[in-house]
């Protein structure tokens, strides 16, 4: 990626600039092929790209001494990102206001606590049964894309540009919410795939609710999920029309951090997050993760038992505690021994280890539990361009010509519902690519999700002409770093 003059704001320091013991800086950054770096007063913090997580619209970085994630606009104007310490247990968060770029440094114990899930219409300690909601159908979605419809608050979008909260939007404020939820979307995304859980969020529709007045997190959650009280009603008809099969919420009270239904349901699936906390400290996936069906860890549960094993996990010896872990705090039923703790971007796995320390065990594996909920999940709502699945667990519609099955964990080969056509101006032959016709144009891969390469590998032109981009050119036309790297080049 390119970033000329990308760019260039001298670095100021707001002195005794200081927001809930949080120490903001205006900042510079650099980004060049392989990593970012935001200078802080202190410290430069370069955030080094990992491989296999980079895109062009982001990256992700991962060393002994720190994990890092940042998002750009398509623009590349627009920057969030989030650099957590792993030595000192500061959580850098980076965003963009209208006079540039700033640097919010908190630590990981000056942040609120998320509140309690709201469990009263949904079980703790028990599987929760398989939502009657499932439509019965062989092309039911596979469970490995879950999507999302998140709505925001205008006092939110105003304090997260740094303006007062009776501010006026303008492109640039919400250009700038828009990427700070790109960025939660990434950051639970990563989470996923480090944790063995076989899933990823799909940002299907966001926007601003205009007229809303936040009354706290409680308030606002009723608000959200009620139908008929005349308070965001409209967030139900646009779940509908965008067939979202989870509702969050961002809202500018930084009371809490967040607030959740226990799911999974169909009529539980929502959240609301703080803002401030939504990012680097991976609220927003913890929310969700409530809606999914986790809890906390068993000793802020008080839940020390064999029972279960949807709980989150802390680990004071390797100073760190997962997505839906609270601090490593001494004195609860599983004798911790009170050490600092930052949260790491993990889910509980009775598998998996984290710098040579296990992220769970049989009884506290928040990745299992996601891992069992996604086809009910996903299924809340089918998408409008789906796959069959490989092994429906509801009976499917026969197929014709039926197709052997994989292993219901893989990834289902898709079959065009027409038969390929040739692709519009823009395109090239390339046998790696195909082009499918259906309710308009797509290019797509061959072998992968034709669902999920529609949201990377397309883009519409001004005179309404659907063209190829991107990795669907041959590797001679090639510009992007991902094409490159696929195409043997860079």
């Amino acid at each position: 990626m390119k970033f000329a003059d990308f760019l260039s704001l001298a670095l100021v320091l707001f002195h005794g600039l200081s927001v809930l013991g949080r120490s903001v800086h205006k900042t510079e950054i650099q980004i060049t092929e392989t990593s970012i770096t935001v200078a802080l007063p202190d410290q430069d913090l370069t955030c080094n790209c990992l491989p296999e997580y980079d895109t062009d619209t982001g990256c992700t970085g991962s060393t002994a001494n720190q994990e890092c994630t940042f998002v750009f606009d398509e623009n590349q104007k627009t920057v969030a990102g989030s650099v957590v310490d792993l030595e000192t247990n500061n959580i850098h968060q980076i965003s963009t206001a209208g006079d540039g770029y700033y640097a919010t440094t908190t630590h990981v114990d000056e942040f609120p606590p998320e509140l309690d899930p709201d469990d009263e219409n949904g079980p703790l300690d028990e599987l929760a049964p398989v939502d009657e909601n499932i439509p019965s159908s062989g092309f039911n979605d596979d469970g490995s894309v879950l999507d999302v419809l998140v709505v925001w608050t205008r006092k939110a979008e105003c304090l997260n540009a740094r303006l007062a909260e009776g501010c006026t939007v303008t492109a640039t404020t919400t250009a700038s919410m828009k990427t700070l939820l790109d960025l939660a979307i990434r950051e639970t995304n990563d989470a996923y795939k480090d944790s063995g859980v076989l899933t990823e969020l799909n940002l299907v529709h966001s926007y601003r609710d205009e007229t809303y007045v936040e009354t706290g997190f409680s308030s606002s959650l009723s608000d959200l999920r009620g139908t008929s009280d005349g308070k965001m009603d409209d967030v139900h008809d646009k779940r509908e029309t965008y067939k979202a099969d989870i509702v969050a919420m961002i809202i500018a009270d930084r009371q809490y951090c967040g607030i959740a239904n226990v799911g999974p349901n169909k009529s539980l699936m929502f959240s609301v997050t703080a803002y401030n906390c939504a990012t680097g400290y991976y609220s927003f996936g913890h929310e969700i993760g409530h809606n999914q069906g986790c809890l906390h860890d068993r000793g802020t549960q008080n839940k020390c038992d064999q029972n279960g094993y949807q709980y989150g996990w802390r680990n004071p010896e390797g100073r760190f505690r997962t997505v839906l872990g609270y601090s490593c705090r001494a004195g609860q039923c599983d004798n911790n021994s009170g050490n600092s703790c930052t949260r790491r971007k993990r889910f509980s796995s009775a598998t998996l280890k984290l710098d040579g320390y296990p992220t769970g065990d049989a009884y506290s594996d928040n990745a299992r539990k996601i891992n069992d909920v996604k086809f009910q999940v996903a299924n809340y709502y089918q998408s409008s361009e789906r796959n069959p699945m490989s092994s429906p667990t509801n009976p499917p519609v026969p197929d014709p010509t039926p197709a052997p099955v994989k292993p219901p964990t893989e990834r289902p080969v898709p079959r065009p519902t027409q038969p390929p056509v040739p692709g519009p101006a823009g395109c090239v032959d390339d046998p790696n690519f195909t082009m499918f016709s259906g309710s308009h144009t797509t290019c797509a891969w061959i072998g992968k999700q034709q669902r999920k390469v529609n949201r990377f590998c397309k883009r519409k032109k001004p005179n309404g002409v659907i063209v190829c981009s991107k990795c669907c050119q041959t590797c001679a036309r090639c510009t992007l770093r991902k094409c490159k790297r696929r195409c043997g080049t860079l």
